[in-house]
């Protein structure tokens, strides 16, 4: 369908058009809600903020995200939802912002991570490494010895030993040393730039399987996901969708063995250009990749610099690095550590319910991208386990109420608003691309195409069709047509006359 063509099925009666590119946001609003945030987080969000003179929700969004990636899965969170259901509190936030706009800026509020990464791997290289290495020696002279006991059968003769000891001791050897090479690399709290594979192996050294990946050009790491290094052109994504659902992977192939239970927090700060490369890849949309991100784009002109000395809070920012630090520390060192239960109480899950309900009735006003809203509740249940950690990491009781859980929600809705804003850039394009499919299908169909089979055979929901007959009123019509024999009336959908 050509540009023209579009053009022409846009022209209707002023009256009868629709604007398909209007969505409406109602009460989500466009200024982050930065009192939502743990105190010590709002205080060196704000100090941030108006001294490097960037938009409050670029420091904001950081210290959400760097405080999800400091929790690991130290905390497991139920009662929000569905009965049984648990989840972590762990986040994928993208951040948008032209070059020279102060992106660095993250790496203030990211700080604290990046410093307790290093501290944990620098003690690990020094009281954990060497007797690794130790052993590893150890036991390479051993076997090295039953190797030359084969070679040399007078050696095994005064070595008093069976070949098949030997055998059954080399097995255990070789196990032993292969168990010795996967733990002698540090444990990584945090990931700047690498591999799926990589990023999978990584999290399973680690004790709890957790990973944050935080990168302020974080371009590559997005388009390593849509895969980049895949000769096949599809989307190299699993580790982030299992990573942000905490399930297991398991990988048999023939050059090597990976066997992980990750989860996944993330903070990448990238060129407007690459949010819109990803957000119009179609199989992160598809897979959900997309519907897990939390995203803005900051739009920040060129700044005047006003020759006013503006200083850091640093006693502020002091307060966030100890709680992040206090975060971070709780994380276990043992594999097999089994999380601390912390239970939302009944006034949270209905908050949260009726949050549910409400981005319900938005999804059904844009039927085209509803899907990438699908995990709307999902992600104020997040933001509320983060929220919580970060007023108090003991959290008392281990419940949770309806204050943290509204301010979640607060948080939530403004993500929605960005992530509708985002969509909405692309969403023309897409609409126009279903467009001409449906049309391709109708004319393939002899001319009409029931909506029943449209939905049950071409996925095409009726909601998606009647947007489009809304949006393209000079392209497509839906009747209503009885059949000869009678019954029930169908539903079609067809070319405008």
């Amino acid at each position: 369908m050509t540009e023209q063509k579009a053009k022409t099925w846009r022209q209707s009666d002023e009256g009868e058009q629709q604007n398909a590119e209007t969505i409406w946001i109602g009460n989500y609003g466009t200024t982050f809600p930065l009192d939502a945030l743990p105190p010590a987080a709002r205080d060196a969000a704000a100090t941030v903020a108006d001294v490097h003179n960037v938009p409050v929700e670029m420091p904001a969004l950081c210290a959400l995200a760097t405080l999800s990636g400091a929790m690991g899965r130290t905390w497991a969170f139920t009662g929000a939802a569905k009965d049984g259901q648990e989840t972590h509190g762990n986040l994928y936030a993208a951040i948008g912002a032209p070059i020279g706009t102060g992106k660095g800026t993250a790496a203030i509020m990211a700080r604290p991570l990046v410093e307790f990464s290093q501290q944990r791997a620098k003690h690990f290289r020094e009281f954990t490494q060497p007797d690794l290495r130790a052993l590893k020696g150890r036991l390479e002279s051993e076997l090295k010895g039953i190797r030359s006991r084969f070679a040399n059968p007078k050696r095994r003769e005064n070595s008093g030993r069976s070949a098949a000891e030997d055998e059954q001791r080399q097995v255990e050897l070789e196990q032993e040393l292969a168990r010795i090479e996967r733990e002698l690399p540090p444990p990584r709290a945090m990931v700047e730039d690498c591999t799926s594979q990589k990023l999978i192996e990584i999290c399973g050294r680690n004790p709890d399987g957790a990973a944050f990946v935080y990168s302020v050009e974080g371009g590559e790491v997005l388009r390593i996901a849509a895969g980049r290094y895949r000769g096949d052109s599809k989307a190299d994504c699993e580790i982030w969708l299992k990573g942000f659902s905490c399930e297991p992977i398991q990988q048999d192939r023939m050059m090597r063995s990976v066997d992980a239970h990750p989860c996944l927090a993330a903070l990448l700060l990238v060129q407007p250009s690459v949010m819109r490369e990803t957000y119009g890849n179609r199989e992160f949309l598809e897979r959900g990749f997309c519907a897990r991100l939390l995203p803005v784009v900051c739009d920040i002109p060129p700044q005047l610099d006003e020759g006013h000395d503006r200083q850091l809070d640093r006693a502020a920012l002091e307060r966030w690095g100890t709680l992040i630090a206090d975060v971070a520390e709780r994380r276990p060192v043992n594999p097999g550590a089994i999380p601390l239960p912390v239970q939302f109480d009944h006034r949270a899950r209905v908050s949260f319910r009726e949050y549910h309900n409400e981005t319900v009735e938005l999804r059904r006003q844009v039927p085209d991208i509803q899907e990438q809203l699908g995990r709307a509740r999902e992600l104020a249940i997040r933001i509320g386990a983060v929220l919580a950690v970060g007023d108090d990491p003991d959290i008392p009781l281990g419940i949770i109420g309806a204050e943290v859980a509204e301010r979640a929600i607060q948080i939530a809705r403004w993500c929605v608003a960005q992530q509708l804003t985002i969509l909405h850039a692309g969403r023309a394009e897409r609409q126009l691309e279903r467009l001409e499919r449906l049309v391709r299908l109708i004319d393939k169909a002899g001319g009409t195409l029931t909506l029943r089979d449209a939905a049950k055979s071409h996925s095409y929901p009726e909601a998606e069709i009647r947007a489009l007959c809304a949006a393209w009123p000079a392209a497509l019509v839906i009747e209503e047509r009885t059949h000869e024999h009678g019954g029930r009336p169908s539903k079609v959908v067809m070319r405008a006359p």
